[in-house]
């Protein structure tokens, strides 16, 4: 055990010392970070991203960026040629019509490029998880469009986004798989080479491409890496101790630190809140797993503290009924157009800008029940609108 505890103080010496360098350097600055933006598909990732694609964009480099990514999503080669990129439209949201009952038609489109006779469709994902229907609604608007699923990492959309029933379904090789960590960070890399003396849309390139690996788990110092992999195999200790710790994984040391958070969250709030799963066959702190909160046993909307589709922990207000019908009438009583009603962005934010080993300290701990005390309040004054 002392070998494995002296191996950890090792390598914590080095992480503190690459902080502080970042901190010198002024690594850590970031304009989407300061401004809590990082994830915001919208207003954030679909607008720079169409922005950058449109021939006619304020940053006036014509279709440059255009070609450029059409160069890189290689599905797209086969209209690279007779695209006309000079006259192409780009349209963020697209709204194509009320989501109808059998959820085959309607919806926001998040990005679309269109030239006289080609349609590009791209759905962006970055936190958002896979709504009914979605994609085959789109290709129902575009029969001739590509399809483009655009995700951190490329996975594969959930199965009820394109198949609903027989006869309205789409197949997987339908849709074509992009993703943040590889096409969009090689297309925003070079679009900064076309950029060099541009000294505006450079930085402002530089920032959003370091987000985008800040995103992808791809900003950790090489330099850092190097030296605890040396420090590692320069001593055999060390390389037993690595290969203890390695077999114990990341997923359960993480998976260990959400069942404590919600232990103590339980603890805190006592009586006072009902808790429950969101998902029983799902243990808090996997995919798309979550705990509602309610000051009774049977809600129709509750707080729930949930991991979306890439395993960031949100806060918010979320609808918890079954049927159509009634989610529509509740969302329309709220004001929302989506199940997930309300949401708490600074805690958002901030949480996921807390290191893993921060999460359980006990002031931390604290602002997650006060927030979810304060949501339990404004569902408490919904819930007399029900």
């Amino acid at each position: 055990m002392d070998k494995i505890e002296n191996l950890l103080q090792q390598v914590s010496i080095i992480q503190k010392k690459y902080d502080e360098i970042a901190k010198i350097t002024g690594e850590n600055f970031n304009i989407f970070s300061i401004m809590r933006a990082e994830t915001d598909e919208v207003r954030t990732h679909s607008r720079i991203i169409a922005e950058l694609l449109n021939p006619k964009g304020l940053h006036s480099q014509g279709s440059i960026f255009l070609k450029l990514f059409f160069e890189e999503v290689k599905d797209l080669n086969d209209i690279l040629e007779n695209f006309d990129y000079d006259n192409a439209q780009v349209v963020v949201e697209e709204h194509t019509g009320r989501i109808d009952e059998d959820y085959s038609e309607g919806g926001f489109i998040d990005i679309i490029l269109k030239d006289s006779k080609n349609q590009v469709v791209i759905e962006n994902k970055i936190n958002a998880g896979d709504q009914k229907g979605q994609l085959l609604r789109y290709k129902n608007k575009y029969p001739n469009c590509k399809l483009l699923y655009l995700t951190l990492d490329g996975k594969k959309p959930n199965e009820s986004s394109y198949k609903i029933e027989k006869g309205q379904e789409l197949k997987l090789e339908d849709i074509i798989l992009v993703s943040y960590k590889e096409v969009i960070k090689n297309w925003l890399e070079k679009c900064l080479e076309k950029t060099y003396s541009l000294p505006v849309i450079r930085e402002t390139l530089v920032q959003y491409l370091y987000l985008i690996k800040k995103l992808t788990n791809q900003t950790t110092n090489i330099k850092m890496e190097n030296e605890i992999l040396d420090n590692i195999l320069n001593n055999p200790q060390n390389i037993e101790s690595a290969l203890i710790i390695a077999g114990v994984g990341l997923d359960n040391i993480k998976l260990g630190i959400c069942k404590r958070l919600i232990s103590k969250i339980q603890n805190k709030v006592g009586n006072n809140l009902i808790t429950k799963d969101y998902d029983a066959t799902v243990s808090f702190g996997k995919l798309e797993s979550g705990m509602w909160f309610s000051s009774q046993e049977e809600f129709k909307i509750g707080v729930l503290l949930w991991f979306d589709a890439n395993y960031n922990l949100n806060l918010g207000i979320d609808v918890n009924c079954h049927t159509h019908d009634e989610k529509q009438a509740i969302r329309k009583i709220c004001g929302s157009d989506t199940n997930w009603i309300t949401a708490t962005d600074d805690f958002n934010e901030n949480f996921n800008n807390l290191k893993w080993e921060e999460i359980l300290l006990e002031n931390n701990i604290s602002e997650i029940v006060i927030k979810i005390m304060k949501l339990i309040e404004t569902v408490k004054i919904l819930e007399e609108k029900i």
